[in-house]
């Protein structure tokens, strides 16, 4: 098991409760960008933030500027 999924959920879960709520929130921004910014990334947490940025630019997804909280 690596430390990134010790850390911080699977971009999979993150993608089901962004579609879930319709929203993609700046706390969730900054799990991407953690995602993103780790040395390796696995091909299926890619996929998940590739279809989070395709959900976003087809207006499937609102980048919310409040959190969720």
């Amino acid at each position: 098991m690596s430390t990134q999924r010790c850390l911080v959920p699977p971009v999979a879960d993150l993608f089901f409760q962004a579609w879930c709520a319709g929203t993609l929130g700046p706390d969730d921004r900054s799990q991407v960008r953690d995602v993103l910014l780790t040395d390796s990334i696995s091909e299926e947490d890619r996929l998940a933030i590739d279809r989070l940025i395709h959900c976003v630019r087809r207006g499937w997804l609102v980048m919310d500027p409040c959190s969720r909280a």
